[in-house]
């Protein structure tokens, strides 16, 4: 994807890796604390499945640029399908989004479960994928 940012410097990367189960661990235990975690959950057959985002924002960008990432990533046809031919969105699976950290990303339109990470916290990130299902995208 094109570069959206002031020079032709990317204004966002993006991460995307396709998991069968993502677990992330926004704050690991400590002096007898339990953890908190958020989890990708929906079950297809038995096992989870969706996508995990690694996001980070650069010098440039923008509010309408953020929509623009969201609108691409949940669009790009990047997962296989049991139903259908070929690759699909994350939209046509029963499938979820892990955001790695996230920055007011956002998807409860799209009815589906989004969970995040929190920036400047050690987090620890335990995902279980079925092959090298990751792709770098800049905007």
């Amino acid at each position: 994807m094109a570069s959206d940012g002031m020079n032709g410097s990317p204004s966002v990367r993006v991460i995307i890796q396709q998991c069968l189960s993502a677990e992330l661990q926004v704050q690991p235990p400590s002096d007898g604390v339990e953890a908190q975690s958020v989890e990708v959950s929906e079950y297809l057959y038995g096992i989870s499945r969706g996508i995990v985002i690694y996001v980070c924002f650069l010098k440039g960008s923008t509010l309408e640029l953020v929509q623009k990432v969201v609108k691409s990533i949940l669009n790009i046809k990047l997962s296989e399908s049991v139903d259908k031919p070929g690759n699909v969105s994350i939209l046509d699976l029963p499938g979820d989004v892990l955001i790695v950290p996230q920055d007011q990303v956002h998807c409860t339109s799209a009815n589906k479960t989004v969970k995040h990470g929190t920036y400047g916290n050690r987090q620890v990130l335990s995902i279980q994928t079925n092959g090298p299902y990751t792709h770098i995208f800049d905007f």
